[in-house]
C-alpha cells in the first residue's frame, strides 16, 4: 500500500512527499475534522498500522472518539495506533516534544510515527500564522512526517500559505 498516494488522494491532492504539510481550508461544519478523522482511522486500522498523532487543542476527546466510533468499530478502534492529545492552546515547540516523544516510544517498539494532523490552526498558540506553519514545517522536516493541518479560511492564512510555499492546499467544501 502507497500510504503517500492514500493521503493525497483521500486530500485531493496528486502526491505528496515527507516531510510536507498539507493545509485543509474550510468554514466551520464543512467536515474537516471528520475527514481527518477518516484518514487516521483508514491509516491505524490496517493490515500493517500506520501511527497517527492528533492534536486537537482544547477539543473534547470524548467527542472525537465517539466521531470515530460513528464510522469505525469500538473493538477495532482500541488495538489502533491512534494518539489524541486534547491539551488546549498547545504551541508548536509543545507539539514538536509530544511528537518526538511519541515517535521515540513507537521507534523502540520497531515502528515509527506516520502521520501528524493538526485540527485547527486558530487553536494552537503562535505569533502569526508565519510562525506556525514554519514551526510545523519544521516538525515536518525534523521528524520525516506528513503534517495535516485543518484550518479555517482567513485571508492571512493564504498569505501565509503563499510566503511559505505549501504545496498542496485542499479546501473542504460545504456538505
Amino acid at each position: 500500500m502507497n500510504i503517500p498516494r492514500l493521503i493525497a488522494t483521500a486530500l485531493g491532492a496528486r502526491s505528496l512527499r515527507a516531510p510536507q504539510i498539507a493545509v485543509v481550508i474550510g468554514k466551520r461544519g464543512a467536515g474537516k475534522t471528520w475527514h481527518a478523522l477518516n484518514i487516521a482511522a483508514s491509516l491505524t486500522l490496517i493490515k500493517h498500522p500506520l501511527p497517527v498523532l492528533l492534536f486537537a487543542p482544547g477539543a473534547d476527546k470524548l467527542v472525537l472518539l465517539n466521531q470515530l466510533r460513528a464510522v469505525w468499530k469500538s473493538s477495532e478502534l482500541r488495538a489502533a495506533p491512534l494518539f489524541i492529545e486534547t491539551t488546549p492552546r498547545l504551541w508548536p515547540v509543545e507539539m514538536w516534544l509530544i511528537a518526538r516523544r511519541i515517535d521515540r516510544a513507537l521507534h523502540r517498539r520497531g515502528t515509527r510515527l506516520g502521520l501528524i494532523i493538526v485540527d485547527d490552526l486558530h487553536r494552537i498558540g503562535g505569533l502569526s500564522y508565519d510562525h506556525r506553519l514554519s514551526d510545523l514545517a519544521f516538525l515536518a522536516r525534523d521528524l520525516g512526517r506528513f503534517i495535516i493541518v485543518l484550518s479555517r479560511p482567513h485571508r492571512a492564512l493564504t498569505l501565509s500559505i503563499r510566503r511559505q510555499r505549501v504545496e498542496h492546499v485542499a479546501i473542504a467544501r460545504d456538505k
